[in-house]
């Protein structure tokens, strides 16, 4: 017979005060439960030489060098390539798994002055893939040795469950240079649920005795832990059919599944002035529908005032992934509620048995005084109301209105009167639209004529706007791409001419301003070897116009650095290519470097719906730990056709397409097939209010806290500084993405900068 056990907040007062002291920052991040039921690759193929015996590459290659080389006693793999293009390639032994398994491919590398990078794959003899995550980099620099792990589910398209799948894994080298490998493993990996289980165990096991004897009283570890947070959430509502809880900003609190946050009973930020920063409360509805949720919070009272209008309360809506690919390994949820667009503040329902998480995003006016200052969120709903106490320390720094990092977005809303928001909160994420002041982007200027050159009035207002805002680049130019979207395949002496005359007046007339240094021509995006002739003749039409004009090439072409080297002032390449491009050796020439994401390569870092968020609050501190220049992203609306359809319907936008019976606060329709999330980090709201989203602010907070880093650095503590980042990053691919150690590590800069 199964027990059951009715549970008050009164009947637990004490019990809970016990709960409250644990330490549950371990939770911050779910763990990973798997187990390995079959080795693929003997576990001594470097060690004993025996990829010697039936691995394969092209000997007749000279540039490419395989051999074995000693380490502690015993052998590792070293791959050697002396030429700047081309590529070496070597494969191991065929070995087949059945499809719908899910394999972990782990190894070590050492490079050691490579210029360059690996780029490993799983590949069917037919070259068929296996999946949409068959991939992965090894990053090239210097580095000691770093370890890697990549988790993949072998489904080819054409396959069934169980049917056979030839596999061989592939190494391809780009760049110069030798790298190491070592302790390579390709293993089928499932599902632990004992060790899920004996996780849970422990938690609960922490709690007391207790809690021992409460666990007795459910049918599982997971029901039990479930049980405990709900009975913790009703601290602060002193209600059994409710309850309440904070957690951060790089938290992704599920719907349906067990929260497994970090969290507390109160909200505490670290803030400098000019300054954005999130945190989250959850609201649990245990017994019943919570309806017409309404919150609140008051003045911050402190040394001084900050008005409770620097707070944004934004309840998170959540979208259906039904049509996103498998996220990789022994998933098995095909459909997935995902939180991220963050609502204009409104009331709201949660459906019993959900957890519905709202967004405080807080802002420290530049004329705030520095010390603590407190405030209290009020939370109302029909089964009661409580408060939620929030401390906010001030420290005495102002962040820049225009930050070091160069930052652009390619493609956004913006240039119209009607599309402010959108410009509003682009500049307030810290990367502005760039291209909405683009003086020729196809076959025609954008600007009126006036005379022998052109109106700038309408773009000098928007441009000041946004400067004063913090805009600190922009696309002056840019180049349409021969032969796509309906270009002609040349690049006509006629339009030559147009190009190279409104190049010329927008280049004095923003020279004259004093805006020229954040212009930049953008050549041909992302041009293949068969354009790379193209690239060189616009760079040098423009540098013949203006040679104090910078020419960016944004490149995902390997070998396009060196190819195009002296045909660019900027390179903008894809982080995870970073090494495989000689990015290093540009920057050794003098050039600036930018980098950027895309939906591919897919691999991390990256802000599609199924990453975690402190991968993109990381890019800001990668970047700067590589002496990154600028950080370029293609497009922040790029929704949807389903989307568009819908908004189409409904003129004005209309945030009905995020409707359901319940309230507002989830989408009916799915996200794409492929990454989702990528190209949008808005979405569409009432009256064409642009609707941030939990990616675009975890992107900006990792931008603030570069400018952080740098702070500090002109402070003299890059010692400091530097080894912060040791601990953290080990390369562009593998870095601490743990909440609990990026958010501990931002304490750290602010206590450095209080120094």
């Amino acid at each position: 017979m199964k027990h059951t056990l009715k549970i008050t907040y009164m009947n637990f007062k004490v019990l809970l005060g016990l709960f409250f002291l644990i330490n549950f920052n371990a939770l911050s991040q779910t763990p990973v439960f798997e187990k390995v039921s079959d080795s693929l690759i003997p576990t001594d193929i470097f060690s004993q030489e025996k990829w010697k015996e039936d691995w394969s590459w092209n000997k007749q290659n000279n540039a490419f060098r395989v051999s074995s080389v000693d380490r502690n006693n015993s052998k590792v793999l070293s791959l050697e390539y002396s030429a700047v293009t081309g590529r070496g390639q070597i494969s191991s032994s065929s070995f087949t798994v059945p499809a719908g398994a899910s394999l972990k491919v782990s190894l070590s590398a050492k490079p050691q002055n490579y210029d360059g990078g690996i780029w490993v794959n799983l590949e069917q003899p037919n070259e068929k893939p296996i999946s949409e995550q068959a991939e992965f980099f090894l990053a090239g620099g210097s580095s000691d040795w770093v370890n890697y792990e990549h988790r993949i589910k072998v489904m080819p398209k054409d396959a069934v469950d169980g049917k056979p799948v030839k596999l061989k894994l592939w190494f391809y080298m780009y760049g110069k240079g030798e790298i190491l490998l070592d302790n390579l493993k390709v293993e089928i990996i499932t599902e632990d649920l004992n060790a899920k289980d004996k996780w849970l165990q422990e938690k609960i096991n922490q709690q007391s005795d207790i809690f021992g004897r409460l666990e007795q009283q459910f049918s599982t570890n997971e029901k039990t832990y479930t049980k405990l947070i709900k009975l913790h959430s009703q601290k602060l509502s002193k209600s059994d059919s409710w309850g309440i809880l904070a957690t951060d900003s790089l938290a992704r609190v599920h719907r349906n599944h067990p929260f497994y946050q970090h969290y507390t009973q109160s909200i505490k930020l670290e803030m400098v002035r000019h300054e954005f920063e999130g945190s989250q409360i959850c609201l649990f509805a245990n017994q019943g529908d919570l309806k017409d949720v309404s919150i609140s919070i008051s003045d911050l009272e402190g040394p001084g005032k900050i008005d409770k209008s620097n707070v944004e309360v934004l309840p998170i809506a959540y979208g259906n992934s039904s049509k996103m690919p498998d996220l990789g390994f022994f998933n098995g949820r095909k459909s997935e509620w995902l939180p991220d667009a963050l609502l204009n503040k409104r009331t709201f329902n949660v459906e019993e048995g959900k957890i519905q998480p709202v967004y405080l995003r807080f802002y420290v006016p530049k004329n705030s005084q520095a010390g603590l200052y407190k405030a209290t969120v009020l939370v109302k709903t029909n089964q009661g109301q409580c408060k939620v106490p929030v401390e906010l320390k001030v420290y005495d720094y102002t962040l820049p209105v225009h930050l070091t990092l160069k930052t652009m977005l390619l493609g956004g809303k913006g240039a119209k009167k009607e599309d402010k928001s959108y410009l509003d909160l682009a500049l307030q994420n810290r990367i502005g639209p760039g291209t909405i002041f683009t003086g020729m982007s196809w076959q025609n200027p954008n600007f009126p004529r006036k005379g022998k050159t052109y109106d700038f009035s309408d773009v000098e207002k928007r441009l000041q706007f946004a400067i004063d805002n913090g805009l600190n680049s922009f696309a002056m130019c840019t180049t349409p791409k021969s032969g796509k979207f309906g270009f002609p395949k040349q690049y006509s002496p006629e339009w030559k001419k147009k190009m190279t005359h409104i190049v010329k007046e927008y280049s004095a007339f923003l020279e004259k301003k004093g805006w020229l240094e954040m212009a930049y021509y953008y050549n041909i995006d992302e041009p293949w070897d068969t354009r790379w002739e193209q690239v060189k003749d616009l760079y040098s039409m423009v540098k013949n116009v203006n040679p104090k004009i910078k020419v960016l090439s944004c490149v995902n072409k390997v070998g396009a650095l060196e190819a195009l080297k002296d045909h660019a002032d900027v390179f903008d390449v894809y982080m995870q290519q970073y090494h495989r491009q000689q990015g290093d050796a540009r920057k050794k020439d003098g050039k600036e470097m930018w980098w950027a994401i895309c939906i591919w390569p897919d691999e991390k870092p990256n802000i599609f719906l199924s990453s975690p968020l402190s991968e993109a609050r990381m890019i800001g501190w990668i970047s700067f730990a590589y002496g990154i220049d600028g950080f370029e992203y293609w497009n922040m609306n790029s929704w949807t056709q389903d989307w568009k359809r819908g908004l189409n319907t409904k003129p004005p936008q209309d945030e009905s397409w995020m409707q359901n019976d319940k309230g507002y606060l989830i989408s009916k329709w799915p996200y794409p097939v492929t990454r989702a999330g990528d190209g949008y980090l808005t979405y569409p709201g009432n009256n064409n209010k642009a609707l941030n989203s939990l990616r675009f602010e975890a992107l900006r907070d990792g931008l603030e806290e570069h400018e952080l880093l740098t702070a500090l650095k002109k402070k003299g503590l890059s010692k400091q500084v530097d080894a912060l980042l040791k601990k953290m990053i080990q390369n562009v691919h593998v870095f601490d993405q743990n909440p609990e150690t990026v958010l501990n590590s931002r304490k750290v800069l602010l206590d450095l900068l209080e120094k």
